[in-house]
């Protein structure tokens, strides 16, 4: 027969709430919890059980609009709070019921709920959640579960609330706590481009592109390289420069823009600091930079030389991967830095991707068709494409001498059998 298990040892399971007990969890935090019920904006509910019962509740709801410790400490700017604001959440309630109290009870059901928070977040309400906050009345406790579970104090409020659209002055101070979910998530919140991890609709396409960490804006980054291609425009009613536009196109095309409405759209997006890294034209006006429309992007881009744009962009990109700006993110790298099996088999293979097509009514000398080739290393993020006329189609059966000119240890696979 097993041992009775004292209270502590129990099995804990933290959980979000069903669609049947809502009622049940309002009650029990209007009875338990001194600011009552309550849980506003994107609201996500925990329960921690106990052997089959309740045995602390935790509630989630929409940032505050503003804390001035908290805006310090992430140190982003008015526009990107209001862009991200989304991805940070509050713990605006959380007690344990009191026939349930123990030791180590509140920070072990914190940190369990936090550690599945921003998938639920996503599930929920389609988006992640990277930082939270929490707020806690010095006068009632000293935050002791907060502090066990890695938040950070970063000051008191103004001891103001906000009720009805206004802000009116209590006076009560209270302590601003936030803690990061994810690693490098000031940098996420603060970042000039959109981080891939913000974006669940993008994230399984771009993973790996983050484009705060290419050469953009340097001596030798993007834009100062397409200054080279020329402009075909007539020079009255130009909006735009050639580079910007240029340098959006492939910017937006890495982060999975498939159409000329897709890059217009990433354009629009983009906050204001992104645009004055690409040298975006400012509005007289306002002063704000402005981005070009998809109509700008695609007359740009149909008018232009294309061969000179296509070398730059893939010598850039080659370049962004052999300094590991491209091929992972901050996130990956981690796991990328483990040393390798040396059991793994597949360690020493390289793979490359080929595909050629025939060119419709090209002929060569002696009236050979001519083929074009394309090649991309699957190791990498950015695709090498060249069109090359090929005297025999069967070359890219049977090998190609110049793609195994990069790597004379590459094995040939006769593809005809």
């Amino acid at each position: 027969m097993e041992p009775n298990r004292s209270r502590h040892d129990r099995p804990l399971i933290v959980r979000p709430i069903d669609a049947g007990e809502r009622q049940r969890f309002d009650e029990e935090l209007e009875r338990s919890h001194w600011l009552g019920g309550g849980l506003v904006g994107e609201v996500m509910r925990y329960i921690a059980v106990v052997d089959g019962e309740w045995a602390a509740l935790i509630g989630f709801g929409s940032a505050a609009l503003v804390v001035k410790a908290r805006d310090e400490h992430i140190g982003w700017s008015e526009q990107e709070c209001w862009r991200r604001l989304r991805y940070v959440t509050n713990n605006q309630r959380f007690c344990v019921l009191e026939e349930h109290r123990r030791p180590n009870l509140a920070s072990e059901v914190l940190s369990r709920a936090l550690r599945r928070l921003s998938t639920d977040f996503e599930e929920r309400w389609g988006h992640p959640v990277v930082l939270v906050e929490t707020f806690t009345d010095p006068a009632r406790h000293r935050g002791t579960c907060y502090q066990a579970s890695n938040f950070t104090a970063l000051g008191r409020t103004a001891g103001f609330a906000r009720k009805a659209g206004h802000f009116t002055h209590h006076g009560a101070q209270k302590v601003v706590w936030a803690r990061a979910l994810r690693r490098g998530a000031l940098g996420m919140l603060t970042s000039d481009f959109d981080h891939p991890f913000l974006d669940p609709s993008r994230r399984a396409v771009v993973a790996a592109i983050d484009l705060n960490r290419v050469d953009l804006d340097g001596a030798d980054g993007l834009l100062a390289r397409l200054e080279a291609v020329p402009d075909p425009r007539m020079k009255r009613g130009v909006r735009h420069r050639v580079a910007p536009i240029l340098a959006v196109a492939a910017l937006a095309t890495l982060r999975g823009a498939k159409s000329f409405n897709a890059i217009g759209d990433t354009a629009a997006e983009l906050p204001q600091e992104a645009l004055r890294r690409l040298d975006m034209r400012a509005s007289p006006r306002t002063g704000k930079f402005i981005a070009p429309d998809s109509s700008t992007i695609r007359r740009t881009l149909n008018a232009i030389d294309r061969n000179p744009f296509d070398e730059i962009v893939g010598s850039w990109l080659a370049e962004q991967v052999s300094a590991k700006r491209l091929g992972q993110s901050r996130d990956d790298e981690n796991s990328a830095s483990k040393e390798p099996d040396d059991d793994d088999p597949s360690k020493d293979l390289a793979a490359i991707a080929v595909d050629g097509k025939t060119l419709r009514g090209a002929r060569l000398e002696g009236g050979v068709a001519a083929h074009i080739k394309a090649r991309h290393p699957m190791a990498y993020a950015e695709a090498f494409a060249v069109a090359t006329a090929l005297a025999h189609r069967a070359t890219l059966l049977t090998g190609d001498p110049e793609i195994l000119d990069a790597d004379p240890t590459w094995p040939v696979v006769d593809l005809r059998s």
